[in-house]
């Protein structure tokens, strides 16, 4: 019974607080990195935008530093249409996922995603015909070259933790049983 206990529940503790770590540890890492732009600011070179190319009229992601007369942006965006655009730039390079965040009566505000070779994450709105970016995010690869062996670590740290815990438990109760034990033996052999 032991063996199966440390079998199967160490694996489900280790991987579960992993995932915790993960989730702990993450949300964190992001919100230090997200940069918020001002109305002032430069825009980041890699600020994703949805643009429609001249000679295809088609969907395509543009980074801010390749906007040229050859990318026309996107400024209507209705909830109607977002599936379509989804699956054009889900297959292109870069690919991505938009996603409106708010909708008023005069402005919309967009979340577009790009990979090509890091994910970049960029917020704007869209009023009057004008792009304005708002908050902008460059997931890199030493983000999670540095995020995964901490949660690992600690994932395992914890689960080591929870199993020695356990292991103290059982210990006591099995301590406690045998004294039972040997105080019945005494109760009927009281002559030794």
């Amino acid at each position: 019974m032991k063996l199966i206990y440390r079998v199967v529940l160490y694996p489900v503790i280790l991987i579960s607080s992993i995932i915790i770590s993960w989730h702990i540890l993450y949300p964190i890492v992001v919100h230090y990195r997200t940069q918020y732009l001002q109305t002032n600011t430069e825009t980041p070179p890699y600020f994703p935008i949805l643009t429609n190319a001249t000679e295809n009229n088609n969907y395509q992601i543009t980074y801010f530093k390749d906007l040229s007369s050859k990318y026309i942006p996107v400024t209507k965006i209705n909830k109607a249409n977002v599936t379509k655009i989804n699956k054009v730039i889900g297959q292109g390079i870069p690919y991505g996922k938009i996603k409106i965040i708010r909708t008023k009566s005069n402005y919309t505000d967009i979340c577009l995603v790009a990979h090509n070779p890091e994910w970049v994450k960029g917020w704007y709105r869209i009023q009057n015909g004008n792009i304005t970016p708002q908050k902008y995010h460059m997931y890199t690869r030493g983000l999670y070259y540095g995020l995964c062996p901490t949660a690992i670590f600690s994932g395992i740290f914890f689960s080591i933790l929870v199993m020695i815990i356990i292991n103290h438990k059982n210990r006591n109760k099995n301590n406690s049983s045998e004294n039972a034990i040997n105080s019945n033996d005494d109760a009927c052999f009281p002559y030794k």
